[in-house]
């Protein structure tokens, strides 16, 4: 049998895992685990077709390997054997295992949807579990359980004012656009929760107490901003700004995210990067690769001003290391009110 666990939501896809896993192999001794691209394909295969001692059929996790169908070649692992067979023609081979040898787990937590080519290859039987985080009631609904879960109560309004404080913005309703769409992190909440319930101490959450605890993010002003800058859009970047905290210490952390999402935003629309935006993330570095999609819509094809971008970046930061600039704040300001400049 094939199970396919998607995202986007981590939290989400790990708990069905779990499930999974518990269900099939309790004891974690009939199971084997790859992840892409380190593992070759064909072992995932070779541990598939493998009878076990201990169960009837082995548990197979494989984590990764729809991004391999997006690439032209075999795949090569770490003993840098590459499979002379096409990744499509690998596939139909696990498949065939899978729905007749064993139980072949798909782990893709970073993925919305499965790949147009991954679909059309996967047999119709196969058991898919997408993972969007709940919005709305729904997901206050949820907190509320979460909490009782841990030993506390939370009120429904006291648990909205907690998401108005974590996620602005975004709890209610996913956005128009996906690519500008940041829903909520289930794994944090949850993180905020257990923290909130130890020091409720089986009572009940209140607001007082969630001001105490609990940090209120500006990602929603933070996420505009880098956006804007990147875009050139400087009425609305100078806008965001003023909606910042504006301590020493703060701006010189938007310095840095803002030096990076430049950087993102130039190799973004650079000759030469993987053509899917989330393998291109990947490639980068970004601690969220699906964030790559948001930037390649926001930089747009203009490579000429995100290379001016680049450059205007490495001069403020220039400028503020020797002195000619005396604070972050200078700095900043200088990035912003170049960032519509187009390249003559």
């Amino acid at each position: 049998m094939i199970h396919v666990i998607l995202g986007p939501d981590r939290a989400l896809a790990r708990v069905t895992l779990k499930k999974l896993l518990d269900q099939f192999d309790p004891g974690g001794d009939n199971t084997s685990r790859f992840e892409a691209p380190g593992d070759p394909i064909g072992e995932v295969a070779t541990a598939l077709a493998t009878r076990t001692f201990f169960a009837e059929s082995r548990i197979v996790v494989a984590t990764g390997y729809f991004g391999l169908l997006s690439r032209g070649t075999g795949s090569k692992g770490k003993r840098g054997k590459t499979s002379t067979s096409s990744p499509p023609d690998q596939f139909e081979r696990l498949f065939e295992l899978a729905e007749s040898q064993g139980e072949l787990i798909l782990f893709e937590p970073d993925l919305a949807s499965i790949p147009a080519t991954a679909k059309s290859l996967l047999p119709a039987a196969a058991n898919v579990a997408m993972h969007a985080p709940a919005r709305g009631s729904a997901l206050v609904e949820y907190m509320r359980q979460a909490v009782e879960e841990r030993g506390a109560t939370i009120d429904r309004q006291t648990a909205q004012y907690l998401l108005n404080r974590l996620f602005p913005g975004h709890w209610q309703q996913a956005a128009n656009n996906p690519a500008f769409d940041r829903p909520p992190d289930i794994e944090y909440l949850l993180t905020e929760l257990d923290k909130l319930t130890v020091a409720v101490g089986g009572a009940a959450i209140d607001e007082a107490l969630i001001d105490e605890l609990t940090t209120e993010r500006t990602a929603d002003h933070m996420f505009t901003l880098l956006d804007a800058v990147v875009s050139g859009n400087q009425g609305t970047a100078l806008r965001e700004v003023d909606l910042l905290p504006h301590s020493s210490d703060e701006l010189s952390r938007l310095l840095a995210m803002i030096g990076q999402q430049i950087e993102f935003s130039a190799a973004a629309v650079a000759a030469g990067r993987p053509n899917d935006p989330l393998l291109a993330g990947k490639a980068l570095g970004m601690p969220n690769p699906n964030r790559m999609k948001a930037v390649l819509n926001v930089a747009g094809p203009a490579a000429a001003r995100q290379t001016v971008l680049l450059e205007s970046a490495v001069d403020a930061d220039r400028r503020l290391k020797t002195g000619l600039d005396a604070a972050p704040g200078d700095t900043l300001y200088r990035i912003i009110t170049r960032s519509g400049a187009r390249r003559g």
